[in-house]
């Protein structure tokens, strides 16, 4: 069954309630349609994806700009040439933009609550997801020549034309860069029923051996970090290690 995208938290899932918010999702309260209608649909929607797939395939040249199926309607972005800073819409790794390493800040006209979000597929016309991050502060992430990357709600430019954070304790903080490798806790916000803490080896989510851990909880846990690795917090605070309790990891 195809994943369902949260309207609140902008989470992807499976099933009848959000696992991070727990608001239900929209099929989970609607009337199941007649066969009838239910096989009206789906002709309909095969007859309009034959036709997109005929229009892409006579004028390829011409697809790259237009709505792709299963890919948000945004608008090509752009880069503001004053900031340097790239703009939400959707980029063309290799064309648009270059590969390489990108920073995401969420834009300052969002509140506190309100996420921003990226997507990269693995090409123009291939609409499975390699990343689908929604993140209330920033993000990083490596792009490769010829991904489709779309950011809606933030910014971006170069990872190596920002500073370090060494001042923050959440969103995604570059251990060794933002801050040292050692033992950390990490707590849930007062205001949050969960916090969320997920760990990488760098940023190119292409390799699955990137990915080492995804944890959400309810109380302090502790935590090894190591050099190259990233750690990225939601809903929740880093203590650092001088103040950091020891807890069992």
């Amino acid at each position: 069954m195809a994943l369902i995208r949260c309207l609140r938290c902008k989470t992807r899932f499976d099933g009848n309630f959000c696992p991070r918010c727990g608001l239900e999702a929209p099929h989970a309260a609607s009337i199941r349609w007649p066969a009838f209608a239910i096989c009206f649909s789906a002709a309909m929607l095969f007859c309009a994806g034959a036709l997109l797939l005929v229009l892409f395939a006579s004028r390829p040249g011409e697809a790259w700009g237009r709505p792709m199926p299963g890919i948000p309607e945004l608008a090509k972005g752009w880069q503001d040439e004053e900031s340097g800073w790239f703009q939400p819409g959707q980029y063309l790794v290799g064309q648009d933009i270059p590969q390489g390493e990108y920073y995401f800040l969420k834009q300052t006209s969002l509140t506190e609550d309100e996420y921003a979000w990226i997507e990269v597929h693995s090409s123009l016309i291939e609409t499975d997801y390699l990343v689908d991050a929604s993140f209330y502060v920033n993000y990083m992430v490596f792009l490769h020549t010829g991904q489709l990357l779309v950011v809606s709600d933030a910014m971006f430019i170069p990872s190596r034309d920002v500073p370090p954070h060494t001042d923050w304790n959440e969103g995604f903080l570059r251990v060794g860069v933002d801050i040292p490798a050692g033992e950390y806790t990490v707590r849930p916000k007062s205001s949050a029923w969960y916090g969320r803490l997920s760990l990488y080896h760098g940023t190119d989510f292409t390799r699955i051996e990137n990915f080492l851990e995804d944890r959400m909880f309810n109380r302090p846990i502790s935590v090894s970090l190591q050099d190259g690795d990233c750690a990225f917090i939601e809903d929740a605070e880093l203590i650092r290690p001088e103040l950091s309790p020891k807890l069992p990891i």
